[in-house]
């Protein structure tokens, strides 16, 4: 059963006007409004398989009521309910002609409702102290930040003298004595441990990402930079410290709750995939 519209989207349809015209014609060409006794308390009318709310009438009249001076009367009453009826009736001769799927905009939104709502649903959980401290007691690394690194980079004008370098580092040089003979001692980072965050400042996130990948003492290269070439030595690497919970709490939290949702798309889509058949052709490559 397909939800009959968003209240902001429905209020401003009747509110603006919009579709006026065309509503106001279909009142006229309605058949008279059979009345069910048996509608439960909480709705106002059923279209099409779908219910619209009293609430949703209400907040209808209200929308129309705020740029009034007097009162609705009983059939400036009945035209705002045939307008909601109007509009669920659209609303289902879309959903029949199938312009969800034929339309992307449509479908993009339809897209976008699901994963709201799914979001929504896994943001509505709540995890006490206990739940949370757990969490982070078994995924500690996932909070923890980079390791920082000390780093020395060697640039060269082309490619052999940059393997000249690897070759002089391999064999026990020094980072000095190899930096004075191939790039004439120049150095680009400070001698001292650096975040990631700070060395992209100084390398660029390519250099930075090769140097993240190496252990202590190892060198890497050449990776073409800056019009030449570099060799990348990590120098020293100390281990990130694990902050306290209550520093990080908040991002914790934040991360059980993208979890949840990531849990709930994939329990739904699985039970989507019992609900409705997917045949798939055998010859795809």
């Amino acid at each position: 059963m397909h939800r009959l519209t968003s209240a902001s989207h429905g209020t401003a349809w009747l509110a603006t006007g919009m579709l006026a015209g065309l509503a106001i014609a279909l009142v006229g060409i309605l058949k008279p409004l059979s009345r069910e006794q048996n509608l439960a308390p909480n709705i106002a009318a059923r279209v099409a398989g779908t219910s619209i709310t009293r609430d949703e009438y209400q907040r209808a009249l209200n929308a129309v009521e705020a740029d009034r001076r007097t009162p609705l009367g009983a059939a400036e009453r009945r035209q705002i309910l045939n307008r909601l009826i109007n509009q669920a009736l659209l609303i289902q001769y879309g959903l029949d002609l199938d312009l969800v799927r034929q339309a992307p905009r449509l479908r993009d939104e339809l897209m976008d409702a699901v994963l709201t709502g799914l979001r929504v649903e896994a943001d509505a959980k709540s995890y006490n102290n206990t739940a949370v401290e757990s969490f982070y007691a078994q995924h500690s690394a996932l909070f923890r930040g980079p390791d920082l690194l000390r780093v020395a980079v060697i640039r060269t004008l082309d490619k052999p003298t940059a393997k000249s370098v690897i070759a002089a580092l391999q064999s026990g040089r020094t980072i000095a004595s190899v930096n004075t003979e191939y790039a004439r001692g120049q150095s680009i980072v400070p001698d001292t441990l650096l975040p990631p965050a700070k060395l992209r400042d100084y390398l660029g996130p390519a250099l930075t990402r090769r140097a993240q990948s190496l252990a202590a003492g190892e060198s890497a290269g050449p990776f073409a930079s800056q019009n030449g070439f570099a060799v990348v030595t990590v120098l020293e690497r100390q281990a990130a410290q694990q902050p306290p919970l209550a520093e990080v709490e908040t991002t914790v939290r934040q991360h059980m709750h993208r979890l949840a949702a990531e849990q709930l798309m994939q329990s739904r889509l699985a039970a989507l995939r019992e609900r409705y058949p997917v045949v798939v052709a055998d010859n795809l490559e």
